[in-house]
Parts: C-alpha cells; sequence; structure tokens
C-alpha cells in the first residue's frame, strides 16, 4: 500500500464516518413509528440524508475519474 492509497482509504473512511453521522443525526428527530406532519425535523432530516449520499457520490467520482491525490 503506497502512501497516497492510504491517503484515499483515510478519506473514504472519513466520508463514509460522516455521511453516517449526518445520516444518524437526522433519523434522531425524525419518527417512522408516529405520523408527523410535514415539520422542519422531518425537512431537515430527509434533507441531511440526500446531502450526505450526494457529498459522497461527488467525493467518490472526483477520485475517480480525476485522479487526484490529497
Amino acid at each position: 500500500m503506497t502512501c497516497a492509497d492510504f491517503r484515499i482509504e483515510c478519506s473514504a473512511g472519513i466520508i463514509k464516518f460522516l455521511g453516517y453521522q449526518l445520516q444518524a443525526g437526522g433519523l434522531k428527530y425524525t419518527s417512522l413509528v408516529e405520523f408527523e406532519p410535514f415539520t422542519d425535523n422531518l425537512l431537515l432530516g430527509g434533507t441531511l440524508i440526500v446531502l450526505s449520499i450526494l457529498i459522497m457520490e461527488l467525493n467518490i467520482r472526483k477520485m475517480i475519474f480525476f485522479k487526484k491525490t490529497f
């Protein structure tokens, strides 16, 4: 494993961790058991989940197609 590979793996791990934390934070304030009307918490949770997925996709595509090292 080269130094560049190690940096890519670390950055991918950090991105995955942050995405998971954003999803967990969004789910903390939303409930699947009870029906909620459209509230700010529901909007925040959904937005965080969608943004975390988009951020991970963009970073993965940047690493694959542009092959930049960190």
